[in-house]
């Protein structure tokens, strides 16, 4: 598994960074975040110097700030600690890690990413319930071995205030030919609906265990 090409050990949300391509027209540079010191931050601080390459965690992070006023959300993995009996011994709450970008430029985003969603572009994420706002791109880069390979994005989020989400998908295609309609954003965007169309039938699935 260590020497398969696919790599399927490697640790994608977090790990490793990947060109934004052409989603870097929607999102704006962000600024210098000023992190905490955990090793849980580290991947997020990793990739300032040499924007636009990104983990998929951070650009999910981007989109979160994007869906409000531009506040990066504090990533968190455990929201709460029970005992054996069921009390709950410590909470987390939602937190802010850092300021991604300004209000402005947070309306500016989202204005995008709607136009996307009411286009060809990602008109398979609409939804009139969930009220969805996407944006898709791709990107080519060559890996540490010189071999080039196709990126694509699709990253979301819905508008519903009780229940709000994000999405952020990457689909990798390591056949890059130049003559090849770039077809894998509108599979990362189909997944992405797929991902939305699960979590509209089970609002409350992290409350009830693992999903399905």
């Amino acid at each position: 598994l260590r020497k398969a090409a696919d790599q399927p050990l490697l640790n994608r949300v977090t790990g490793k960074t990947y060109p934004l391509g052409s989603l870097a027209a929607v999102f704006p540079e962000p600024r210098k975040l000023q992190l905490k010191a955990t090793s849980l931050y580290r991947d997020l601080e990793a990739d300032e110097s040499v924007y636009p390459l990104v983990t998929p965690l951070k650009l999910c992070l981007m989109t979160c700030a994007a869906a409000g006023s531009g506040q990066m959300p504090e990533p968190r993995v455990i929201r709460e600690v029970t005992n054996d009996s069921g009390a709950v011994v410590s909470a987390f709450s939602p937190s802010v890690l850092g300021q991604y970008c300004s209000p402005e430029q947070a309306d500016g985003i989202r204005s995008r990413m709607k136009a996307a969603v009411a286009s060809e572009e990602a008109g398979m994420l609409m939804d009139p319930v969930l009220n969805i706002y996407a944006a898709v791109g791709s990107a080519k880069a060559s890996d540490e071995n010189g071999e080039a390979h196709r990126y694509h994005w699709c990253t979301a989020f819905n508008r519903q205030p009780d229940l709000p989400w994000a999405v952020t998908v990457l689909v990798e295609d390591p056949n890059v030919d130049p003559a090849e309609d770039p077809s894998g954003s509108t599979a990362a965007a189909l997944i992405a609906r797929d991902l939305f169309a699960w979590l509209k039938i089970h609002p409350h699935w992290e409350e009830s265990g693992k999903p399905d």
